[in-house]
């Protein structure tokens, strides 16, 4: 199943659009599950899946956007990051896309396991539960679902006499 929300959001470098959830835990059953975020240009046509493939190897990522690198379904690419037990668990997890028009970071738990090329202003956000094969099973349970546009940083670089000056 999936759930997709409906409004289109525009990244900019200036301008990222943060999508997180909380994946509070995958029980999926069988040969192997997903829970997964989506982010999507406005046609749909172009994607990266962010998701814990529960019995396929851990947290990984699948991107197509019609350039060398893409790996559209499957295994996709394993984010070495997070392997291991500490994230191999099938419990809580913050999961976060930040987006800016260039690039996807993805995010686990805070921690970046990979920034990938996605060079699309205009994005929808989905995210879901899938079971592999016709008798598995998968069941997530998610919570916290925010969307937002993340504010641009300042730098203030201090002076030796204390004084700050401000740079955009």
């Amino acid at each position: 199943a999936t759930l997709r929300i409906n409004e289109t959001f525009t990244a900019t470098p200036d301008a990222p659009v943060e999508f997180s959830i909380d994946r509070v835990s995958e029980n999926g059953q069988g040969s192997a599950s997903r829970s997964a975020l989506w982010i999507l240009d406005e046609t749909e046509l172009n994607y990266i899946l962010f998701a814990d493939v529960r019995g396929e190897g851990g947290w990984r990522y699948n991107r197509k956007i019609g350039e060398d690198g893409d790996v559209p379904t499957g295994g996709g690419n394993n984010m070495a990051a997070f392997d291991g037990a500490t994230f191999d668990d099938g419990g809580f997890h913050e999961m976060k896309m930040i987006a800016n028009g260039e690039t996807v970071q993805l995010i686990l738990d805070g921690e970046v396991g990979a920034e990938v090329k996605f060079p699309f202003s205009n994005v929808v956000f989905h995210f879901g539960s899938y079971a592999r094969a016709n008798n598995d099973t998968a069941d997530t349970l998610w919570d916290n679902i925010q969307v937002k546009t993340v504010p641009p940083r300042k730098t203030v670089l201090f002076q030796d006499d204390f004084s700050a000056d401000s740079i955009d």
